[in-house]
């Protein structure tokens, strides 16, 4: 059956744009679907079901969350699991002009991008870095190359910033020029998946096509090394990306706010070995998507402080998307984190392939399952925030034991695989293991020299010949730790207070919808 691409449309969208004539490389045929974008859960059951029956490999957004009424695809995204991206404009005074342009690309056969000039930076570099950072720029909507990059390049430039690009290979198939020209940049290319779609659930075999054609056709350009697939990939596709020569892929970590502090969560790169060798999974405290640039700059400080703990130097990893912060209304928060990093903080900027130099270790001593799709964000159950289920504090805990095992002398790793484990973590545990009743999370907030970290070394070292599976201590322990936790530690915990809760404010009154 020939594979189609369903453009999603609203009402206003018909009275204003064109869609007749619109050609997708690699699709047999285009479909245009009107849906309310005001009610697009509410219609999304039956969308999806028209995707299945069409063979829909790819949905095309006619607007995004960021432009007028900023009503949310995220659901519709992460409901129907096929391939996204978006035509839409990103400043909404002139959103369906920049809607046509795109379209006239796609009517063409070949987008125009016009690349801005490379330019000599024009602010100070630091002669003494006070640490480094790396800003990530998610590629995957239409707008990101043609509005997006245009901006966003040049002001790279000025500050003498080197930053990682992840792209679809739809944006490239539209706008083949791209990929050069950030690679004459000196910019890092990885791969963000064909047409950014759901690989978790897809056959071993399936993936390992899609996933060895993406890396051909970006390496013309650049020798990729690292991943993006955030919330959607499974087990199969690390060995997969191991195979294919990545030598890292991402995962959220993102240090948010819970009454009265930053919940700190760990920010060294763990390996994770496969069949077919090792990878480093590198986690991104902060982002820009939800927040004003004052609630990304907190994070970003607490991710600093809990780095330079970490590893002896600060460190920090940005994730962004072109399309939300090349935007006029975004743009001059862009300019003032550039100038906070570089300035103010004295930072080197480093792409993730610098930063992650050294090569994953393909064998280890000490094994500790991972539920991938749990670490990942693509777990059946949905994205939990539930203190044992949270995909950031899953993270933090297998993290605490992984570095824990290294303090004991270990060669540990993660795997993704639960056979031959020798520890794991509540709740992804498989039967028959040792419960060990201790929360690695309070031996992590005390790294490396606490009294919750000697007590969980002490707990290491007993282990037996069985799988070491922590679990949930007492009530009373638990209560007592979570309470830790929102007590303030630093100035920024109290100062974080009035913004954040303005934030949540914010978006108690837009019920949900993006603001910032």
């Amino acid at each position: 059956m020939s594979r189609a691409v369903m453009i999603l449309a609203d009402p206003r969208d018909m009275a204003s744009l064109n869609f007749e004539g619109i050609q997708v490389p690699g699709f047999d045929r285009v479909i245009v679907r009107v849906a309310d974008y005001a009610r697009l859960k509410e219609e999304a059951p039956t969308i999806k079901a028209e995707i299945e029956r069409d063979n829909v490999g790819l949905v095309i957004y006619a607007r995004n969350d960021q432009v007028f009424e900023r009503h949310s695809i995220a659901y519709c995204i992460r409901y129907f699991q096929t391939g996204y991206s978006s035509l839409s404009g990103i400043d909404t005074e002139e959103a369906f002009s920049q809607a046509r342009s795109m379209i006239t690309d796609l009517q063409g056969g070949e987008g125009i991008f016009e690349a801005p000039p490379i330019a000599a930076p024009t602010k100070k570099v630091a002669s003494q870095p006070q640490g480094t950072f790396s800003l990530i720029f998610d590629t995957e909507q239409l707008a990101c190359i043609k509005l997006g990059l245009p901006r966003i390049l040049p002001l790279l430039d000025q500050y003498g910033v080197k930053a990682t690009f992840f792209c679809t290979g739809f944006v490239q198939d539209v706008y083949p020029k791209i990929l050069p020209v950030i690679a004459e940049r000196g910019h890092e290319i990885g791969i963000h998946g064909p047409h950014h779609e759901w690989m978790a659930g897809l056959p071993a075999d399936e993936q390992r096509r899609r996933l060895t054609a993406h890396v051909e056709q970006f390496r013309q350009y650049y020798p990729v090394v690292g991943a993006n697939f955030i919330f959607r990939t499974d087990a199969h596709t690390i060995p997969i990306l191991v195979d294919l020569g990545m030598r890292y892929c991402t995962a959220f970590a993102l240090h948010h706010y819970k009454p009265m502090a930053y919940r700190q969560v760990n920010t060294q790169p763990v390996p994770i070995v496969t069949d077919k060798g090792g990878i480093w999974m590198v986690p991104v405290p902060a982002e820009t998507y939800d927040w004003p640039w004052f609630g990304t700059r907190l994070a970003i400080d607490s991710a600093l402080v809990r780095s330079k703990r970490e590893m002896g130097q600060p460190h920090v990893s940005v994730l962004m998307h072109p399309f939300r912060d090349g935007s006029k209304t975004h743009l001059k928060q862009l300019e003032a984190m550039l100038e906070y990093l570089t300035q103010k903080r004295q930072l080197k900027a480093v792409t993730l392939e610098e930063h992650m130099t050294e090569p994953a270790p393909k064998q280890a001593d000490a094994r500790i399952y991972m539920n991938y799709l749990r670490v990942d964000g693509s777990h059946p159950d949905g994205y939990q925030r539930e203190f044992w289920s949270r995909a950031e504090y899953y993270w933090d805990r297998l993290s605490a034991v992984y570095h824990g095992l290294k303090a004991i002398g270990k060669n540990p790793a993660l795997v993704v695989e639960p056979e031959n484990i020798t520890h794991a973590v509540h709740p992804e545990a498989p039967t028959g293991g040792t419960p060990i009743a201790f929360d690695p999370m309070a031996a992590s907030q005390d790294y490396p020299d606490g009294p919750d970290w000697e007590r969980f070394l002490k707990l290491l070292r007993e282990s037996g010949d069985d799988t070491q599976v922590f679990s949930p201590p007492s009530a009373e322990e638990q209560k007592a730790f979570i309470s830790k936790l929102k007590k303030p530690r630093h100035l920024r915990d109290v100062t974080g207070l009035p913004p954040e809760a303005a934030i949540r404010v914010v978006y108690k009154l837009r019920k949900g919808r993006p603001y910032f």
